[in-house]
């Protein structure tokens, strides 16, 4: 009898909420672990299980950049989903959206900013720092309504921070963030609700 190989897929399957992650060392690699709770309705069960699901596509859940990768993926697609006043365009990640809210504030001098750069030299601190910013986009953002509120806290936004204030220190960026109990998504608020929570997939 010919022997086979079959590929086990060990990714979770969200039917439980992942919480409290971690990278343990399975069979000499190093691979993100969680521990979980109960989702709080099945409703929002259903929903991150479809974006787990579309996330997975192109991606593995393997290290804690991966779960950076798709909780960001979460929270930009629930703004896009809940925002009356804020329309997420195609493809915009987290980040995308905190340069697109900062130059709004910058450009009408709020949270503490001042226009202490031409527009060019804007353009310039941020495209050497990976960023493809043109000048008219500075333009639409003094038009545009500054909204608070809506920058969620990840990985990608924090980097972004750190570049920001490097240049502009005396940035007031506390009111841009979504506050915890404002997002929805909240692993840590799981994980504090929910005592050990269960070792192991969901």
């Amino acid at each position: 009898m010919e022997a086979s190989e079959r590929r086990l897929n060990l990714e979770p399957d969200f039917k439980r909420m992942l919480i409290r992650p971690r990278m343990v060392e399975v069979a000499g690699t190093r691979h993100v672990a969680f521990e979980s709770a109960p989702h709080r309705n099945l409703a929002e069960a259903k929903y991150h299980r479809e974006l787990m699901d579309s996330w997975r596509v192109d991606h593995v859940l393997k290290t804690m950049a991966d779960w950076d990768d798709f909780s960001e993926v979460v929270q930009i697609q629930r703004i896009a989903k809940t925002s009356r006043q804020l329309r997420i365009k195609k493809g915009e990640r987290a980040d995308g959206l905190f340069l697109r809210l900062f130059l709004r504030a910058y450009t009408q001098e709020q949270l503490g900013l001042e226009r202490s750069m031409s527009i060019p030299q804007v353009v310039e601190y941020f495209s050497k720092h990976g960023y493809d910013l043109k000048a008219s986009q500075l333009g639409s953002a003094k038009r545009a309504k500054l909204i608070l509120g809506a920058v969620p806290k990840v990985a990608s936004t924090l980097k972004l921070l750190e570049i920001i204030l490097e240049a502009f220190p005396g940035f007031e960026y506390e009111p841009m963030f979504i506050t915890r109990a404002e997002d929805g998504w909240d692993p840590e608020g799981y994980a504090a609700n929910s005592g050990r929570g269960r070792n192991g997939d969901d």
